[in-house]
């Protein structure tokens, strides 16, 4: 599924991927919105985030360039 980019045009657009806050701001601003075809959940989590804290700390704590560029 390819996603498009809203360009300033007067085309139809059709199968129209946005995410769901951008589809809010749409309603919001009052462009009219025929049919949605279908939504997607997700969820984000911080499962890198130890990672690079551990890399930061490393990095500011290293004395030779070697191990800053290394880590």
């Amino acid at each position: 599924m390819t996603k498009l980019k809203l360009i300033s045009n007067l085309n139809h657009k059709k199968k129209y991927v946005v995410h769901y806050k951008t589809l809010k701001l749409y309603e919001r601003l009052g462009p009219k919105m025929t049919k949605v075809h279908r939504g997607i959940t997700f969820y984000e989590s911080t499962w890198l985030k130890t990672y690079i804290n551990l890399n930061t700390k490393v990095r500011t704590i290293s004395k030779n360039d070697f191990k800053k560029d290394y880590f």
